[in-house]
């Protein structure tokens, strides 16, 4: 558990063409984007066992597929504030989260 808690990956202020399959396929404490750009996140972008925090902040996510965050994971606090998605596939968010929090998005 005390590895697992370790764990965390900051995105600040970057481009990203797309969050492929598997892209944190790993336990974490924190996945946090900050200022991003993200243009695709595709199916099982998110599919590690457990994530503690997801949070986006002033993000722009252009398409998020179907099964991005995946049933098979266990969120406890997903956060938006700021973020701006374009399309938002139906079944995108099939994950368990115990918190979320949606604020001064569209």
């Amino acid at each position: 558990m005390e590895r697992l808690l370790s764990v965390q990956v900051l995105l600040q202020n970057v481009v990203l063409a797309e969050l492929p399959h598997s892209a944190f396929p790993s336990s974490a404490a924190e996945v946090r984007f900050v200022d991003a750009e993200v243009r695709t996140v595709r199916r099982d972008a998110f599919c590690a066992n457990t994530l503690f925090s997801v949070v986006f902040q002033n993000t722009s996510l252009h398409h998020v597929e179907a099964g991005a965050f995946s049933d098979r994971t266990l969120i406890h606090y997903l956060e938006m504030s700021g973020v701006r998605i374009r399309v938002l596939a139906s079944h995108a968010l099939q994950a368990a989260v115990t918190n979320l929090t949606i604020q001064h998005s569209r």
